[in-house]
C-alpha cells in the first residue's frame, strides 16, 4: 500500500508538471507566430532596401532556435522533482530508546490559493522509512503530534531529518 500512494503522488506530480509544460508551450508558441509573422512582414518591406531575403530567412531561423531552446529549458524545469527519504522513530520508555516506526501516517501540505492543499499522502514502512517525490519548494510535514517546515531543495534526491515520536 505504502509503494501505491508513492507511485500515485509521483504520477499525480509528473501530470501536475506536463500541463505546466503544455500551458508554457501553448504560450510560446503563440508568441512565436506573433513574431514570426512581424518579423516577416519586417523583412519583405526592407527587401528592396538593404536586407535580402536571406538575411531574413537567418533572423527567422534564430527565432526558431531561441524559441526551442526556450521550450527545452521550460520542459526540464518543469519536470524536476525530487526523490526524498526519511525515517520515523518512536520512543520506548521501557527500554529507554527509540526503534522504528511501521504504519504512520505522513501527509506532506502546501499552502496554494489561501489553502492548504494535501500534495503527498505516505506511510511509513517497517523499518520506519518513508519515501517520496516533490518539486523544489516550501511544504509542511504533518505525522502524529508533529507540523515541520519541510523545504525540498532543487537536487537529485534528499534525507529529512529523523521524526521523533513521543507516546
Amino acid at each position: 500500500m505504502e509503494y501505491i500512494n508513492t507511485y500515485q503522488n509521483i504520477f499525480q506530480i509528473k501530470i501536475e508538471n506536463l500541463l505546466i509544460t503544455l500551458l508554457v508551450f501553448e504560450l510560446l508558441n503563440k508568441l512565436f507566430v506573433t513574431q514570426f509573422l512581424t518579423r516577416f512582414e519586417k523583412c519583405v518591406e526592407s527587401l528592396g532596401k538593404v536586407i535580402t531575403w536571406r538575411v531574413c530567412r537567418m533572423k527567422l531561423l534564430l527565432g526558431k532556435f531561441v524559441f526551442i531552446v526556450i521550450l527545452v529549458s521550460q520542459s526540464v524545469l518543469a519536470t524536476s522533482a525530487t526523490s526524498l527519504r526519511g525515517k520515523v522513530v518512536s520512543y520506548n520508555s521501557y527500554y529507554n530508546s527509540y526503534y522504528p516506526a511501521a504504519g504512520i501516517q505522513i501527509v506532506i501540505v502546501k499552502w496554494k490559493h489561501k489553502k492548504w492543499i494535501p500534495v503527498a499522502n505516505v506511510t511509513t514502512q517497517r523499518d520506519g522509512m518513508y519515501y517520496l517525490n516533490l518539486s523544489p519548494g516550501n511544504y509542511y510535514l504533518h505525522a502524529p503530534g508533529i507540523e515541520k517546515p519541510l523545504t525540498v531543495n532543487n537536487v537529485q534526491s534528499q534525507d529529512l531529518p529523523q521524526i521523533k515520536l513521543i507516546n
